[in-house]
């Protein structure tokens, strides 16, 4: 039986009263024919090295800020462990997709939630034949917002009702929720860069954009799903 799991999790506020920002939203992809045990097993292993701690939540952008949990770690140990994430996410049997929504698009969440589930639909059909291969899927989301859950519901349970499972989770539980919030963050990152967004924080953390689009943004793009 051939399952399909789906990652979820989103960057940014949903309020579109600020406009001058993104909203996103990152689905990981993984055939649970390929295992991750081993990678899984391995960097909870080095982070351990590292800071000392077991089951680490990997959550980037407190760790680029320095804000809670990370405010006691200095620069060099949050690089470190961002860089060590990164690598296993490089070596991860996974594809990503990210979707960018500019908030001044939208006069209110509503008609931005509409639009979410809108081109979820499309990403689906689209690749309805890829999905199709699955016996299951298993889309796992921590419900942490409402117009993300809604779109959810309204798209892979009604596009693929017969093999989409949907389960509520933590990302504390789940590495591939946290890789979920890495992509968000290496897309918004470069999004900010092009845009000339960028904050201090973030450029302290990446030096500058030529390094971090080497270093992060090109091989993040290697995993980009394409079928």
């Amino acid at each position: 039986m051939s399952t399909l799991s789906i990652h979820i999790d989103e960057s940014g506020n949903n309020s579109v009263k600020d406009l001058n920002s993104y909203y996103y939203i990152g689905l990981v992809f993984h055939e649970q024919e390929n295992p991750i045990t081993d990678n899984i097993r391995s960097f909870e292993s080095t982070l351990k090295e590292e800071t000392g701690e077991e089951n680490l939540t990997v959550h980037c952008a407190p760790l680029i800020r320095q804000d809670k949990p990370f405010d006691t770690w200095n620069r060099e140990t949050r690089i470190r462990v961002f860089r060590k994430f990164s690598t296993f996410v490089w070596a991860l049997p996974i594809t990503y997709k990210v979707f960018c929504f500019k908030k001044s698009d939208y006069s209110s969440e509503k008609q931005m939630s509409v639009n979410i589930a809108r081109q979820i639909s499309i990403f689906i059909r689209d690749n309805y034949s890829y999905f199709q291969k699955f016996d299951h899927i298993i889309v796992y989301y921590d419900f942490g917002q409402e117009l993300v859950s809604s779109a959810i519901h309204n798209t892979f349970e009604s596009m693929l009702p017969d093999s989409v499972r949907i389960k509520s989770v933590s990302p504390k539980d789940y590495k591939l929720l946290q890789v979920a919030d890495f992509v968000c963050s290496i897309e918004s990152t470069f999004n900010k860069w092009e845009n000339s967004k960028i904050t201090k924080s973030e450029e302290d953390f990446f030096f500058n954009r030529k390094t971090f689009v080497k270093n992060y943004y090109k091989k993040l793009r290697n995993k980009a799903f394409c079928f």
